[in-house]
Order: structure tokens, then C-alpha cells, then sequence
């Protein structure tokens, strides 16, 4: 006869066979912690530092084997990966406001005092500066040799990337509530330039002249916040958007605007696409893959953080939390392949270069990645 010891034992048993066979059964073992390349510190003394909640809205840009960002409020630093050396430092009158742009070999950057500038960024020399009415908060575009900005206070400017002269300037109207969210840099298709406005209006202007085409809401429902998140993706001659109010839709552009098709969620805070998928991760950590096409749900994924910024390889989702949490999802199941927890704040959008991504955090540290 078994004593009652005995018998618990053999039920603790039970119970972990049980589990053991549950983790068989569903395929896979719990998610393991990704390879790390290592760290790079782009401001020491700010690391030795640690603040609670360091901001870096500017970010980093990946060009070969350089890394240019800031390294503080005034300075921009230029650091060589391979060599471990410093290439150049750029002293600017205020802190970068969004993502720095590299083409070829110009590295174009916004600062606070709203000034939009051009470097050479083998010698770390001006080439030229421009002033606008306030700071740029999005990413710039280039299209064509000419650079196109939208402040904060939505105003758009067409700018030669040459010589930083103004071709023209487009104010949409100073925006009536605050956002939320980072806006989406606006896109070039069909000789129009398209912005997504505060108000959940898209608008169309003329690259020549910055005249406007057309305006068009894809109403949802009135909230609060209408603002744009995540990514503009024009796919197969139409738009794909996704809205802090939860409207994701692909929307027609042309000369008859009309929804082709929308899903509505409670509140989606960023967005991604990759080979016909439109990847959107909500406010309440649920991450969903939509047929870019057809809008069908190809798959969702619960995450424990609301994700901030999302890329994808092509293999991989890779999604970056409010806490600083990186969760890299299987790109054609969702399912978590690894997660990691930096435990700082991330501001800016990570880099992918090759089979490695860079996510920079407060500090101003890159943490490396290999990646598939």
C-alpha cells in the first residue's frame, strides 16, 4: 500500500511527464535568448551614468561599417565598428529630432531648433543648413535628389538635397490634437507626395509645385487620436495604413478614393511589411500578419509588452517594446523564436544591415544581433 508521500510523489511525477509532453507535442521548447554580437557604446559617461529614462529620438544610421548618431544633445559622433575607432564628431545647436537619412555619402539631420542639415560623412563637414518654421519629429524622405520634410507642426518642405535650397513649402494646417505616436514618414507614388495628418486625413500633394491633389479620411470611428503609426506602404498602386485608433486598411489612391479593405482593432502602434504582409502590433501587445492584398489574417501572436517599432527579415519579426523587450517572431507562423530584455528604454527604430540588427537604446548603446 503506497503511504501518502509516496503518492504525492508519484503525482509530481505525473504532472511533469505531462508537461514534458505538452512541450513535445506543441513543437518546442520555451523561446531561448538570441546571439548577441556585442554592445557598442556610443557615450560612455552616459552609460557609467545610467539614468531612469534617457530620450534619443534621433537614433543611429548604419553606412558600411560606420555608425553615426548622436552622442549627445550637441554632438554627433561617427564611430568605425571594425576598427573600434572614432572617425568624426559634428557639433550641432541642439539635439537630432528624427531618424539621421544617409544617401550615398550625405548624411541629412533634423534638430530641435529646427534646423535641416547635410553632412559629408567622409570628413564630417557641413555641406549645408537650412531653417524651417519648427523641428521635423518623422523620418525625411528623398525621392529624386530632393529631400521632403513635414514638421511638427505639419508643414511640409520640398528641399534640394544638393544645396538645401527650398523648392517649395506646403502648411497643412497646424495640428488640432497632440499625437501620441512618432508619425510615419510620408511617401513619394505617382508624382504625389503622401502625408498622414494628425486628423487621420491623408493628403496628396504635387512634387513639383507641393500643391495639393486631394485629401481623404478613411473614417473608423471618432476618437481621440487619429495619428498614423508605424509605416506609409504603398503595394501594388495602393496604400496600406495603419492608425493609433486601431483602423488598418488598404486603401485606393487613385483617382476614386475608396477602402479596398480594413480590420478594426481597439489601438494599433506600429506597423511593418515585408513580401506581401503587412505585420501591425497593438497597444495591448498582440502582433497580427495581414495578407497585404486581401486582408486576411494570416496570423497573431499575443506579446507581454506594447511594441514600439517592428522589422522584419526574411525569416523574422522583430519586435521592439516599450520596456525595451526584443521579441523575434517566426515570420511565417508568429511563433517566438527569442526574446531579450534590455532593460532601458528604446526610442528609434532598430537597423538591419545584412544578417545583423543594431537596436540602440536611451543610453546610447547598439546592441548587436546575428540574424537570419
Amino acid at each position: 500500500m503506497l503511504r501518502p508521500k509516496h503518492m504525492h510523489t508519484i503525482a509530481l511525477m505525473m504532472i511533469n511527464l505531462c508537461l514534458s509532453s505538452s512541450q513535445s507535442v506543441l513543437g518546442a521548447p520555451l523561446p531561448l535568448k538570441p546571439f548577441r554580437l556585442g554592445v557598442i557604446a556610443m557615450n560612455r559617461e552616459l552609460n557609467q551614468v545610467k539614468p531612469l529614462a534617457e530620450s534619443d529620438p534621433g537614433g543611429f544610421v548604419l553606412q558600411g561599417s560606420v555608425v553615426i548618431g548622436s552622442y549627445n544633445a550637441s554632438t554627433i559622433r561617427a564611430y568605425n565598428i571594425d576598427s573600434r575607432k572614432n572617425k568624426w564628431w559634428f557639433a550641432t545647436d541642439g539635439e537630432m529630432t528624427a531618424p539621421p537619412l544617409v544617401i550615398e555619402n550625405t548624411l541629412f539631420f533634423a534638430t530641435r531648433s529646427g534646423q535641416l542639415s547635410a553632412l559629408n560623412i567622409s570628413t564630417g563637414k557641413a555641406i549645408w543648413n537650412t531653417e524651417l518654421e519648427s523641428y521635423i519629429d518623422r523620418p525625411l524622405t528623398f525621392s529624386n535628389g530632393v529631400i521632403y520634410a513635414v514638421t511638427t507642426g505639419q508643414v511640409a518642405y520640398a528641399v534640394d538635397g544638393l544645396t538645401g535650397k527650398r523648392l517649395w513649402v506646403h502648411d497643412a494646417g497646424f495640428p488640432d490634437k497632440i499625437t501620441v505616436r512618432r508619425a510615419p514618414a510620408a511617401i513619394v507614388q505617382d508624382g504625389r507626395l503622401i502625408i498622414g495628418l494628425t486628423s487621420g486625413d491623408i493628403l496628396a500633394l504635387k512634387l513639383e509645385d507641393g500643391k495639393q491633389v486631394w485629401k481623404y479620411n478613411p473614417f473608423y470611428q471618432e476618437t481621440r487620436f487619429n495619428d498614423f503609426v508605424g509605416e506609409l506602404i504603398v503595394h501594388n498602386g495602393k496604400l496600406l495604413i495603419s492608425r493609433y485608433d486601431g483602423l488598418i486598411a488598404l486603401v485606393s489612391v487613385g483617382q476614386e478614393r475608396q477602402v479596398i479593405w480594413q480590420d478594426r482593432q481597439t489601438s494599433a502602434s506600429t506597423s511593418t511589411f515585408r513580401a506581401g504582409r503587412y505585420y501591425v502590433g497593438l497597444t495591448n501587445g498582440e502582433i497580427i500578419a495581414y495578407d497585404a492584398t486581401s486582408g486576411r489574417v494570416s496570423w497573431r501572436t499575443q506579446l507581454a509588452t506594447t511594441p514600439a517599432f517592428m522589422v522584419a527579415s526574411e525569416t523574422g519579426v522583430y519586435v521592439i517594446g516599450n520596456s525595451g523587450r526584443i521579441s523575434a517572431l517566426d515570420i511565417a507562423t508568429g511563433v517566438a523564436l527569442w526574446y531579450d530584455d534590455l532593460g532601458s528604454r528604446i526610442a528609434t527604430a532598430p537597423i538591419i544591415s545584412g544578417n545583423k540588427m543594431f537596436v540602440a537604446s536611451g543610453l546610447h548603446n547598439l546592441y548587436g544581433y546575428l540574424i537570419k
